[in-house]
């Protein structure tokens, strides 16, 4: 299995910058040039990831590329609140349980 290239689109002094371990792989003057590059360069990958941050430095959301499956989570949000959904989906089916005065075709069921 192939690792996984991480790149971080970071804010610098003169605009904004991709970077992937300790080199600098694009160049921009918007953050939205630099994730579009940024973005075309990770799907050429076998797995990659691209770490947008905020002109603070922390990372906003996340996205991850995996070849031949596209992009597998577009930001962190969006990932998490699928797992939340479909874990309410799971709880929410088992969670219809009979009473004690259900019946079924054999008369009251027992417990």
């Amino acid at each position: 299995m192939s690792k996984l290239k991480n790149y971080h689109v970071l804010k610098s002094s003169d605009g904004w910058i991709a970077k992937a371990s300790a080199n600098i792989e694009v160049r921009g003057t918007t953050r939205a040039e630099v994730v579009k590059k940024t973005t075309d360069l990770a799907k050429k990958e076998p797995a990659a990831t691209v770490h947008i941050h905020t002109s603070e430095g922390t990372v906003q959301y996340a996205r991850t590329y995996v070849q031949g499956a596209g992009q597998i989570s577009k930001t962190t949000a969006n990932f998490r609140a699928a797992i939340k959904n479909r874990n309410n989906n799971l709880h929410s089916k088992h969670s219809k349980r009979r009473r004690k005065d259900d019946t079924d075709d054999n008369g009251p069921l027992k417990y």
